[in-house]
């Protein structure tokens, strides 16, 4: 009967939440919770409905997985809590948007303008430096490694020029994002027409695509380049409400002409994409494990928090520092509990899980109040290259490990101390 409950309340909290952000876009009121929150549903909460609609849960072959999504307190927990950081989020994001109404009418022009003097001053620049990842690659790269864009089913190895290449070609989406932004920012408020070089620009978007070879740099891009429409606002809400729809139309038809986890048959496609579109059972499964059975993941606590802020440190200098949490928890999917052994792959993790196997109880606490100071600090500011960071890292730790994307910590940390000290906490 509260497994019940359970699901209808996260049932009813969902179709709020969704219609609040719908709401927030046509109103031409949204912010960083605009993106992230439905993020946060797609992976967290749509899982939950398709297993009870198709009955089909996680892939059988990973039995201790299913064991914990299977399991009726894990579930009920499980339910409840979502619901409840759902509710937490659009209270934030209600509370930061009432709060900055007057921030916003006093500092709206502030934001778009550091846009347009960024782009007015190095607008050269910035187009010659879009070339330089495409030379890179002629240089450095093995350029038959890029003959074909999908590797998929393909045996050889990658590069290793490709991690250089590949982080460039992240650093070339962030550029042209930024640039179609302030072309379309610099008409609307100055009439200056220059759209004549999206067709370039967005030849030079394909070629990082095909450069990159993966999924996520073009879900990197839609997000980059739709949070910095928002942030700016060069257009409005209701355009971009509009345009998503059309995009995420767009995508996911992309991933199916992808081919990754396609199959010739709908259970296995549907295996696919649980596996790639959804971190429930990550959340589920250290609940189950952790907080239930007290069968940790981790060796001991803290542990993959320790390696979150010593992993610069070589491990031929500290033989024993601890894995990510993510070799902890492939470990332990197969069995081997606290184990560190490297199968060469592993289970995509988040925030969630992590800081419930790293402190206990406690962990259903500080996951969430790290996303609050991060929108906190966010919805303050008025540099639109910190506001970008601050969204897209609250979105990554969500779907992502941290060390898979430690780069834009580092730099958003800087930022924090010093770039953005003066504005958040103003």
């Amino acid at each position: 009967m509260l497994n019940v409950i359970s699901f209808f309340f996260l049932l009813l909290t969902t179709v709020y939440c969704v219609g609040y952000v719908i709401r927030s876009f046509i109103m031409n009121s949204t912010n960083g919770y605009s993106f992230f929150i439905p993020v946060f549903i797609l992976f967290y909460v749509a899982p939950v409905f398709t297993d009870l609609i198709t009955g089909l849960g996680f892939r059988l072959f990973y039995r201790h997985i299913n064991e914990a999504i299977q399991d009726n307190a894990t579930s009920i927990i499980y339910n409840f809590y979502i619901s409840l950081l759902l509710v937490f989020f659009v209270w934030h994001s209600k509370r930061l948007r009432s709060n900055s109404i007057k921030f916003y009418k006093d500092n709206v022009e502030k934001i778009a303008m550091s846009f347009l003097n960024i782009y007015k001053k190095y607008f050269t620049l910035l187009f010659l430096l879009l070339i330089f990842p495409f030379i890179v690659t002629l240089i450095y790269g093995d350029l038959s490694y890029y003959s074909v864009y999908n590797r998929i089913g393909q045996e050889e190895s990658v590069p290793d020029s490709h991690s250089l290449i590949s982080k460039l070609v992240l650093f070339d989406v962030i550029l042209i994002s930024f640039l179609i932004t302030g072309i379309l920012l610099d008409k609307k408020l100055f009439h200056r027409d220059r759209q004549f070089v999206f067709p370039f620009l967005f030849l030079v978007l394909l070629g990082c695509f095909w450069l990159h070879g993966k999924r996520s740099i073009v879900a990197n891009y839609i997000v980059i380049q739709f949070v910095f429409l928002l942030i700016s606002q060069a257009v409005s809400s209701k355009t971009i409400l509009r345009q998503l729809l059309v995009v995420l139309v767009s995508f996911v038809l992309f991933l199916v002409g992808y081919g990754k986890n396609i199959a010739d048959n709908a259970i296995d496609n549907y295996y696919g994409f649980r596996l790639d579109f959804t971190r429930d059972y990550g959340v589920k499964f250290a609940i189950y494990n952790d907080l239930l059975l007290e069968r940790h993941i981790l060796p001991y606590d803290w542990a993959s928090f320790l390696f979150n802020v010593t992993f610069y440190i070589p491990r031929e200098l500290w033989f024993d520092k601890p894995q990510p949490y993510a070799v902890y928890f492939t470990n332990s999917v197969f069995g081997n509990y606290g184990g560190n052994d490297s199968y060469g792959w592993g289970f995509t993790t988040s925030i969630f899980g992590e800081h419930i196997s790293n402190i206990g109880w406690l962990g259903l606490f500080t996951a969430p109040l790290l996303l609050y100071i991060i929108f906190r600090y966010e919805n303050r500011s008025v540099n639109p290259f910190f506001k970008l960071l601050s969204i897209l890292i609250a979105i990554l730790l969500i779907v992502l490990h941290p060390v898979a994307f430690m780069v834009l910590i580092l730099l958003y940390i800087v930022f924090l101390v010093k770039g953005e000290k003066r504005i958040i906490f103003k």
